[in-house]
């Protein structure tokens, strides 16, 4: 009814994910910009988002993926510049308040704010300010909690159950060792293409050495903890490892894609670096179809 003079019902659904999908581009360059202070990086981070392929399809279909893009973003920016010991109330029960409700528009930021909570704890316990994290943190966990009840209890065993059977036996070959790393690497390339056909699990090494070298522990923790969740659940038959469905960890992807310039010194380098990555991206990404609605 609100948006009955735009032409086509159709066109007025796609209104959502689009501001969505377009909210991201900003948000994200902040992230990468605080995590990792380089132009250079967050350019390159920034241009590998807004030509995405998954992000840019799924920003014009009404669907849930783009707002949890979205949301996987803010999170994360919320996490890793989370002060408790300085914020002010406003901004503190703003944090917590978005942090509770987040799992009610996009459920995969259960994936995320475990990661967030990790470190906001490190935090506090180093600082002396566990009941700031506490206080934090209550409001979500009784949102959690109805959720569970209201929500996931119901969809996961009585109102949708033909749906999770269909999950959970879509591809029980992935759910053994010999065949994880061969389907686990072509499902982040659907995503994002490893630079000239890197093994994503040498490619997550290097980085983890990256971060390490470069103490960038809350880096470490936000990037890697989504990642172990996922697996997890995927294990336990609890969470399919499909496209769409693990969207919101692109943005993960591609700070892990674009960290290798910062072992790279010179200035000049690390732009002809960026660029020949960018043509690579790009050269892989117009090889995909899309739809000629998307075009």
């Amino acid at each position: 009814s609100v948006f009955s003079g735009i032409i086509g019902q159709d066109t007025a659904l796609r209104l959502l994910p689009f501001i969505s999908g377009i909210i991201s581009l900003p948000l994200f360059a902040v992230l990468v910009q605080k995590m990792f202070h380089n132009k250079c990086l967050t350019l390159s981070a920034l241009f590998l988002l807004c030509f995405n392929s998954k992000a840019v399809y799924y920003s014009i279909e009404f669907k849930q993926y783009s707002l949890e893009l979205l949301f996987s973003i803010i999170l994360l920016l919320i996490f890793y510049n989370l002060d408790l010991k300085s914020i002010s109330k406003r901004k503190f029960w703003f944090y917590s308040a978005l942090t509770a409700v987040s799992i009610w528009l996009a459920h995969s930021s259960l994936f995320i704010i475990p990661a967030g909570a990790v470190l906001l704890f490190l935090d506090a316990y180093k600082n002396g300010s566990v009941k700031e994290f506490k206080n934090f943190i209550t409001p979500f966990l009784i949102s959690l909690g109805i959720f569970a009840v209201f929500y996931f209890i119901p969809v996961m065993f009585s109102m949708y159950i033909d749906m999770y059977n269909h999950w959970k036996f879509s591809d029980p070959s992935f759910f053994t060792l010999s065949s994880f790393t061969g389907r686990f690497s072509d499902k982040i390339s659907t995503l994002i293409e490893l630079p000239f056909g890197l093994n994503v699990f040498l490619y997550a090494a290097a980085n983890i050495f990256i971060m390490l070298y470069y103490k960038k522990y809350r880096a470490l923790i936000l990037t890697g903890v989504p990642f172990l969740l996922v697996t997890a659940a995927c294990f336990l038959n609890l969470y399919p490892f499909q496209t769409r469905l693990i969207l919101f960890l692109l943005p993960l992807l591609i700070i892990l894609y674009c960290q290798i310039f910062m072992l790279i010194k010179k200035t000049r380098a690390v732009w002809g670096i960026a660029v020949l990555f960018i043509l690579f991206f790009a050269y892989k990404e117009l090889q995909k179809p899309l739809e000629p609605y998307i075009i």
